[in-house]
């Protein structure tokens, strides 16, 4: 699985929970991605990225079946 996090600059670090890499990605890419996941928000708020982007500074998660679409783009 992933975590997402949004900096002050509005760029994407992922943080890969299997092997702890922090993958930068730039804020207006969406990885492909369907929905993220808000963690520690009650009830757990999904979203579609069409539709609404997180802000600084919240965490997300993104659906393990997702991970290929997470790459560096280095």
């Amino acid at each position: 699985s992933y975590h997402v996090y949004i900096t002050a600059e509005g760029h994407i670090h992922c943080h890969d929970s299997d092997d702890s890499r922090l993958v930068p990605q730039d804020g207006y890419t969406y990885f492909g991605i369907d929905h993220l996941e808000i963690l520690n928000t009650p009830p757990t708020a999904c979203f579609d990225v069409s539709d609404s982007w997180p802000q600084v500074g919240e965490t997300v998660y993104v659906d393990a079946s997702c991970s290929s679409d997470v790459e560096d783009p280095r």
